[in-house]
């Protein structure tokens, strides 16, 4: 399509492990490693690299303390997860998506139970771990919405102008 740009991802949950915010050295050196190898050679290439925050992979710890996307309280926690990636990359990423598709975990992994965490009502007749197919998609893409808006703004506000999006 000859579009000069490539997408790729950093799993929240290889670096925000814990509440409070504990950072997993080894996966900074992962992302520190990734980025010289394969951003560097793309950017020689004259491809500029969009880095997304999250892509249906909700840290599992925050899941079992409060059911990740469906509190409020994921929007701080994503938002401590973002500035770590801003002070850590910001330097070498100019371009950031928050959120991937927002609505395909709300569907998928809360309405249908499709994807991770595998939520959806009893009368779905599918095997999952529980949930309200009627009600937590909605809370779920509301935070996402949340989590999105609330990083856009620290960006905005703290770190420099560039282009900031969330996709579909």
């Amino acid at each position: 399509m000859g579009i000069p740009v490539r997408s790729g991802s950093v799993r929240f949950g290889s670096i925000r492990e814990v509440t409070p915010l504990m950072q997993n050295l080894n996966s900074f050196y992962f992302y520190n490693l990734v980025y010289e190898i394969y951003y560097v050679y793309m950017m020689d290439a004259g491809v500029e690299p969009f880095v997304t925050m999250f892509h249906f992979d909700t840290p599992q710890a925050l899941e079992d303390a409060y059911g990740g996307f469906l509190s409020s309280q994921i929007v701080v926690d994503f938002e401590e997860y973002a500035e770590l990636l801003f002070r850590e990359f910001g330097d070498r990423v100019k371009y950031w998506i928050t959120v991937n598709e927002p609505w395909c975990l709300g569907k998928f992994g809360y309405a249908n139970g499709i994807f991770a965490p595998g939520r959806c009502s009893e009368w779905m007749g599918r095997n999952c771990i529980g949930g309200d197919s009627a009600t937590e998609p909605y809370i779920v893409i509301h935070n996402q919405l949340l989590a999105h808006a609330t990083v856009a703004k620290l960006y905005r506000t703290k770190y420099q102008a560039s282009l900031f999006s969330y996709t579909n």
